[in-house]
């Protein structure tokens, strides 16, 4: 794992060798890193590994980021690589390098085999991690069948009760019951059976679960990929839940009141890796009430996480801190404290006792939300920025999306496109259909910044923005490229700009959206 002195020393003889300006120091927990990280979400090919091991061996980056399910070829693959690049590496650049992944994410083999675009005998003999096998075809073109040889490699796979009931899916605090057993039906479930009950489909081909019997085993899987246990792991896209319900028609209050029992669930089952000494910490990747959009690229209200609710929910599962295992069998000890906007004094004492971290959401041009906030949006959220709530209960909040964006009305890009950019480094050049207004108003915000401000990219000068919203955040790139780490290198040696000019540079950004329609689509109101 990481350490604290190693990464104190690696980022103070950066500053020391003119590799990173003072200003790019960040804390994530207990460690120091450099306000950009590596983004490890589309990597794979060899061209991929060459630009991870130039911004591990650059002294300057050292936050690599991943997920269970991220990889060009297979999910998991991502996880591998920067495994190897470590391992190769020796224990000493361990000890410098945080290591953050993502667990929550289930993908269907025969679904991963289309979305790739790869041969199945490629998957199935390159496959190591969830333990399944390919579904091959039977008879005519196109009917498949399941090829498993034992009923543990169906474990990951499972259809949610939501394709096979009306009923509101389940609560995990009530052990996972299931509708039969809610209607007078005996016998204890087993942790298979729970996670059927439990697992969601909010999306075709996208499937999800928060069971700890499930996040236990994507951990344990995580850790053999890696060949190192990761410092932090934060829940990868909880809101799925709610995209769910809303697909089923389940009212706001009831959906949300589910996930947030759900959510102390899961929290308590990473405290119990934290008591262990496991993990560091954990937190949450999601789309938070401050960002425009949802995981599905709807407008965001009711598929969004409250930050207050989900800071309130980390006190909650420190009740139900102990064996992992027995996370989701605890009784509700739920005192509330989810409520306040704002943390009072005795919130404030037990948070600081429980192992959160931060936050991962993104943070753009066209998606300035958790910096400006977003009012006015569900009833008893006043809109406060989440950057706000992350500076004032000292969290960090890990930026994604940094050069990609939702496109003005017209131009909608979603969720599912922006993995097939070429590269997030080439988006903002290349696929932004306002590409020269963006560049514009670059121009006009940076005026008075000194000329290797100006001389940068545009790419480079929306890095530096996003590195500049906050004190507390690091930016993640996807620097699938070694070109693309060296850019990132040159942002690291200029100063930050000052939160005012950032912040204004963005409202300048979300006054021309406006002006462009986007107050009458609803996606940036």
């Amino acid at each position: 794992m990481a350490s604290a002195q190693a990464t104190r020393e690696l980022l103070r003889q950066a500053v020391a060798a003119g590799k990173v300006h003072p200003t790019h120091v960040r804390r994530v927990g207990r460690f120091t890193c450099s306000s950009i990280g590596f983004g490890a979400y589309r990597i794979g090919s060899s061209r991929c590994f060459e630009a991870l091991e130039a911004a591990v061996d650059s002294g300057a980056v050292n936050l690599l980021e991943t997920s269970t399910h991220y990889g060009q070829k297979y999910p998991g693959e991502s996880e591998e690589m920067i495994g190897a690049c470590l391992r190769a590496r020796g224990e000493a650049k361990r000890k410098e390098c945080v290591v953050v992944t993502k667990v929550g994410h289930i993908t269907v083999p025969a679904e991963v085999v289309e979305n790739y675009g790869i041969a199945a005998d490629e998957y199935e003999k390159s496959l190591r991690y969830k333990n399944v096998v390919r579904q091959k075809s039977a008879g005519g073109a196109g009917q498949r069948k399941s090829a498993v040889d034992d009923t543990s490699r169906t474990q990951n796979q499972l259809k949610p009760a939501t394709e096979t009931s009306s009923e509101p899916l389940p609560s995990t605090t009530s052990g996972g019951s299931t509708p039969e057993e809610k209607n007078g039906s005996s016998g204890d479930l087993t942790g298979m059976e729970k996670r059927r009950a439990n697992d969601v489909k909010p999306l075709e081909r996208t499937w999800h679960c928060l069971e700890p019997d499930f996040l236990l085993e994507e951990f344990d899987a995580s850790c053999s990929r890696l060949q190192t246990t990761p410092d932090f792991v934060f829940l990868h896209n909880p809101e799925f839940y709610l995209s769910d319900a809303l697909n089923r028609g389940e009212p706001l209050q009831a959906a949300w009141a589910e996930l947030y029992k759900r959510l102390e669930v899961a929290f308590a089952t990473l405290e119990a890796l934290r008591k262990s000494k496991r993990i560091t910490g954990y937190g949450v990747s999601g789309n938070f009430l401050s960002c425009y959009h949802s995981v599905t690229g709807r407008k965001n209200a009711f598929e969004a996480l409250s930050l207050q609710s989900v800071l309130g929910c980390a006190i909650d599962a420190l009740a139900r801190r102990g064996d992992a295992r027995s996370a989701a069998g605890g009784a509700d000890t739920s005192a509330g404290h989810s409520a306040a906007a704002e943390m009072n004094a005795e919130d404030q004492r037990l948070f600081q006792g429980t192992g959160f971290v931060g936050i991962q959401a993104p943070l753009n041009p066209l998606e300035p939300g958790i910096r400006l906030g977003r009012p006015n949006v569900v009833p008893g959220f006043d809109g406060e920025p989440d950057l706000a709530v992350i500076e004032r209960n000292n969290l960090c909040c890990l930026v994604n999306r940094p050069l990609s964006a939702i496109a003005p009305p017209g131009m909608t890009i979603r969720a599912h496109d922006w993995a097939h950019a070429d590269s997030s480094a080439e988006f903002v050049e290349k696929q932004m259909p306002m590409q020269r207004l963006f560049a514009q108003i670059f121009r006009e915000q940076l005026t008075g910044e000194n000329k290797t401000v100006q001389a940068l990219k545009l790419q480079q000068q929306a890095l530096l923005v996003a590195a500049s919203s906050s004190n507390n955040g690091v930016v993640l790139n996807g620097m699938r490229k070694s070109q693309y780490v060296q850019q990132a290198l040159e942002v690291l040696r200029v100063p930050c700009l000052s939160h005012k000019t950032a912040t204004a540079l963005y409202r300048r950004m979300q006054e021309l959206a406006l002006e462009l329609g986007g107050d009458a689509s609803g996606l940036w109101t």
